[in-house]
């Protein structure tokens, strides 16, 4: 999960409570824990939150969020059950695109459309 030449354009973020544990890079929901598979994110995070603490949330603009497995450039990105990057399929809720290749374990550039 190498940050080198990734740049991303958050342009609203927000504080919610975290419900659970929420590893950085993830999809949130809006309940403040991870975004269940194919389900409406809030945004993304970041950093790590733990339960129970605010945590910052980006609902506007450009992030990154760790893929859980191979994504292509402009492809229609969901949340997984885990909150990570995975491939929308058909009736599934897209929560972004993606702006960069990658395989799972890496960080993609997001744009949200949450």
């Amino acid at each position: 999960m190498s940050l080198n030449n990734k740049n991303y354009a958050p342009i609203q973020t927000i504080t919610i409570k975290a419900t659970e544990d929420i590893p950085a890079f993830r999809f949130v929901n809006f309940a403040g824990a991870l975004c269940g598979d194919g389900l409406k994110s809030l945004g993304a995070t970041d950093n790590l939150c733990n339960d129970g603490d605010f945590c910052a949330v980006t609902t506007i603009g450009i992030v990154l969020v760790e893929a859980s497995a191979s994504i292509s450039l402009g492809a229609d990105v969901k949340s997984d059950v885990g909150g990570m990057a995975a491939n929308a399929s058909l009736g599934e809720y897209t929560n972004g695109h993606a702006l960069d290749d990658g395989v799972a374990g890496d960080l993609i550039r997001v744009l949200l459309t949450t």
